[in-house]
């Protein structure tokens, strides 16, 4: 039976004080996977976000030198998390604007081998997730990794405020060689 490990990665720019409480409701067991790490990765914070992550024992952080935005710190994590050796990655937020109890319901598709991504919206119910195969059916194209662009425009649905998401690290090996 292989090992599956999942890392909760969290971009971070000045969330020392939600920090902890986003921390705190993150699950710790998940049915399917045998391993949960959590990564931040720091976007340049002045407010001691990297001392609350290191004093709430978060497993990787990542540092950039500068305020550079959500996408480079989107890409940064996914790029750390890969080195990790996470098979799964969910993206989340350090404000508690997702739902943390829905991750084992975002990811099960994930799990189970029918999806490669999963998105699912802000403050929204998990039902409405949206689960995309990673290639094209029938043409063994990547053909949905603009699903994670915030337009979402090649994936034919979009939805509002969606922001929290699950990948196979499948899928972003994939969009790595694709993009190199």
């Amino acid at each position: 039976m292989t090992m599956k490990k999942l890392i909760i990665q969290i971009p971070c720019f000045n969330e020392a004080a939600t920090l902890p409480e986003t921390l705190a409701v993150l699950p710790r067991e998940i049915p399917g996977i045998d391993q949960i790490e959590i990564l931040i990765i720091d976007d340049g914070s002045t407010d001691g976000t990297v001392e609350v992550a290191r004093a709430e024992a978060v497993h990787h952080i990542v540092r950039l030198p500068r305020n550079m935005g959500l996408a480079a710190a989107f890409s940064a994590g996914l790029d750390n998390c890969l080195w990790q050796g996470a098979d799964i990655i969910v993206n989340t937020d350090a404000d508690n604007q997702y739902e943390a109890r829905d991750i084992p319901r975002l990811i099960a598709p994930i799990v189970a081998g029918k999806a490669e991504i999963v998105i699912g919206p802000a403050g929204g119910d998990a039902g409405e997730f949206l689960s995309v195969e990673a290639k094209a059916p029938g043409t063994g194209q990547l053909g949905h990794w603009p699903c994670l662009r915030s337009e979402y425009s090649r994936c034919n649905q979009w939805i509002p405020g969606a922001d929290q998401r699950g990948c196979s690290a499948h899928l972003c090996l994939e969009r790595l060689l694709l993009h190199a």
